[in-house]
């Protein structure tokens, strides 16, 4: 699952890199992120001025938003397997936060 979340980090640097609609977006942002896998290790990262990094095992105490999910939904999720909607729709993810979190978010979910 680490490299998994590793590799969708990269991705996502990768796009705010090259979007600079989406680096506009997100450059003042910065938000404490976990993500919570019920079946395996929790993990947690920091987005900040269009860049997600600190990416790490373990928890960050007070998280502006929090990804929970099972292995198997996180994975079809990064393999582009399974939509953010549906699994969020089928209740195969829950995520609390701000709707404007959430929203920021969406592309690294994608």
């Amino acid at each position: 699952m680490k490299e998994i979340l590793m590799n969708a980090i990269e991705r996502f640097n990768e796009k705010c890199r090259e979007d600079e609609k989406l680096r506009n977006e997100l450059k003042d942002v910065s938000k404490k992120v976990n993500i919570e896998i019920i079946d395996d290790k929790n993990y947690h990262f920091i987005l900040k001025n269009a860049m997600i990094s600190d990416f790490d095992e373990g928890v960050i105490e007070k998280p502006d938003i929090t990804i929970i999910s099972d292995r198997e939904t996180m994975n079809g999720l990064m393999k582009k397997e399974i939509s953010p909607f549906k699994a969020y729709a089928t209740g195969k993810i829950k995520i609390k936060g701000s709707l404007m979190d959430l929203l920021r978010l969406k592309e690294f979910l994608r």
